[in-house]
C-alpha cells in the first residue's frame, strides 16, 4: 500500500482532504479530479490523520493510520453544543482524596480512553506511569516541594510561580498541598 490510497468508488472529489492537510501535500489531480499525494512528499507527511478524519465518505486509507483504528462516528453518541460546553468548562479536578485506592481495572480503562486524546501529530506517543504505593507518592510530593524550594531560592525569577511559597510553607507545617 502506498502512503495514501484513495478508493475511487467512494471519493466524491470534493477536495476536503487536500484542503485540510496541514502540510499541503495532497493535491487534486487536474485530469481525473481525485486527490493524490504530491511527488516526493512522503517524508513531509505528519501522519496526523487529518485527511482520513475529514473525509465524510471514508475514501482515504493512510498506511500509518489503519481504518480499523478510526471508528466511525455514531450519530446517537454525538454531543450537542451545551454538552460540549458543560464537559469542557466544568470543574472536574477533585483534590481531596479518600483512603480507598482506585481499582487497577478502572485506571487501565481510563488510560485506554485517554490515549485517544489529541497529541502533536496525533501520534499518541505518550507514556503513563501509575504509582499506587503511598510511600512513593509521598516521596514524589516531597521531591516536588524541594524543587519548588530550590526554584524560590536559586532559580530564575521567571520560573517562580506565585503559588510556590504557599505550597512550600504548607509542606513545612505538615500539610501536603501538592497532592
Amino acid at each position: 500500500m502506498e502512503l495514501l490510497d484513495i478508493d475511487r468508488n467512494k471519493c466524491k472529489k470534493d477536495g476536503i482532504c487536500a484542503t485540510e492537510c496541514p502540510m499541503s501535500i495532497i493535491q487534486m489531480d487536474s485530469e481525473e479530479g481525485f486527490p493524490r499525494l504530491m511527488p516526493d512528499t512522503e517524508e513531509v507527511c505528519l501522519r496526523c490523520g487529518h485527511c482520513v478524519a475529514v473525509c465524510p465518505y471514508g475514501a482515504l486509507q493512510h498506511a500509518s493510520i489503519p481504518m480499523k483504528r478510526c471508528p466511525s462516528i455514531v450519530k446517537d453518541l454525538t454531543i450537542n453544543r451545551e454538552q460540549a460546553v458543560q464537559f469542557l468548562r466544568s470543574r472536574r479536578s477533585v483534590r481531596i482524596y479518600g483512603d480507598k485506592p482506585v481499582e487497577k481495572e478502572k485506571i487501565q480503562e481510563l488510560i485506554e480512553i485517554a490515549r485517544y486524546a489529541p497529541t502533536a501529530g496525533n501520534r499518541q506517543m505518550v507514556n503513563w506511569r501509575v504509582i499506587t504505593d503511598q510511600d512513593k507518592i509521598h516521596q514524589l510530593a516531597e521531591l516536588t516541594v524541594e524543587w519548588m524550594r530550590f526554584i524560590l531560592e536559586k532559580g530564575p525569577v521567571a520560573a517562580r510561580a506565585p503559588y510556590f511559597p504557599a505550597i512550600v510553607t504548607a509542606w513545612d507545617k505538615g500539610m501536603d498541598k501538592v497532592l
